[in-house]
C-alpha cells in the first residue's frame, strides 16, 4: 500500500492543508499517526527566531554539516531527508501559535517555507521516497 493511501484515514479529521492542530487534540492525532508507522519528530519553536528554527529543523531532519541555515539551503538538504528512507514522517511544530499572534509575517513565511518544500517533493514522486506531513500544533481558537 502506499503511504499516501497508508495515511489517508489519519489525514481524513485534519481538513485541508496546512494542518492545524489545536494543542488539545495533537495527543489523538498524533496517535493516529503512529497507528499507522509514522516517525513523528516534534518540534517546539516557541521563542526561537527564523534562525534558531532553521538550525533546530536541520538538527531535527539529520541535515548534514553544511546546512547554512537558510530557506535556500534547507530546501537543497530536503532532498536528502525525503529520498533516505520510506517511512512517512509527521512534522509536529509547536509554538508557531505564538509568532502567528507576534509576528504574522514570519508565522506566515515559515508556514508558506514549510509547505511549499515539501508539497514540491510531494509532487516529484519520482524523487521522494517518503511521504512527510506538517502539522502546526497551537492554541488555533
Amino acid at each position: 500500500m502506499e503511504h499516501k493511501d497508508r495515511l489517508a484515514p489519519a489525514l481524513a479529521s485534519l481538513g485541508e492543508r496546512p494542518w492545524f492542530v489545536d494543542t488539545a487534540d495533537a495527543s489523538r492525532v498524533l496517535d493516529e499517526f503512529r497507528a499507522q508507522q509514522c516517525e513523528i519528530k516534534e518540534l517546539d519553536a516557541q521563542g526561537m527566531d527564523e534562525e534558531a528554527l532553521l538550525t533546530e529543523l536541520g538538527v531535527l531532519l539529520g541535515f548534514d554539516e553544511g546546512y547554512g541555515e537558510n530557506w535556500g539551503a534547507f530546501n537543497d538538504r530536503y532532498q536528502a531527508f525525503v529520498t533516505a528512507g520510506d517511512t512517512p514522517v509527521v512534522l509536529a511544530i509547536r509554538g508557531f501559535d505564538a509568532w502567528n499572534r507576534t509576528d504574522f509575517r514570519r508565522f506566515f513565511q515559515t508556514v508558506y517555507e514549510l509547505e511549499s518544500v515539501t508539497e514540491l517533493y510531494a509532487d516529484c514522486y519520482r524523487v521522494a521516497t517518503r511521504k512527510v506531513v506538517n502539522l502546526y500544533i497551537g492554541d488555533w481558537g
